[in-house]
């Protein structure tokens, strides 16, 4: 199995659990844009809303991208190229 790492994850849509985009640890729709050392730069519509509708404008020139360190995500989750279903679709 391939090792997963941000890296690999540079253009992709991911959830991420953190507090630092809403004030609690929530899942969030990101688009991975970019990953340093310490942490990983998103693309997130929710907290592009939030900016929009903070300055009372109805959209940017260019796309917001957020800054989030590692320590303030508790976790993250992908999809890998193979199926998923739920566990109650088994069950039935």
């Amino acid at each position: 199995m391939e090792q997963v790492n941000f890296e690999k994850l540079v253009g992709q849509e991911v959830l991420i659990f953190s507090d630092a985009l809403k004030g609690k640890s929530a899942p969030e729709k990101v688009t991975v844009r970019g990953v340093d050392a310490g942490g990983i730069w998103i693309e997130c519509q929710s907290i592009t809303d939030t900016m929009l509708k903070g300055i009372g404008k109805t959209m940017f020139e260019g796309t917001p991208l957020t800054y989030v360190p590692f320590w303030r995500i508790s976790l993250a989750a992908c999809g890998m190229d193979m199926p998923a279903i739920s566990s109650e679709s088994i069950q039935q």
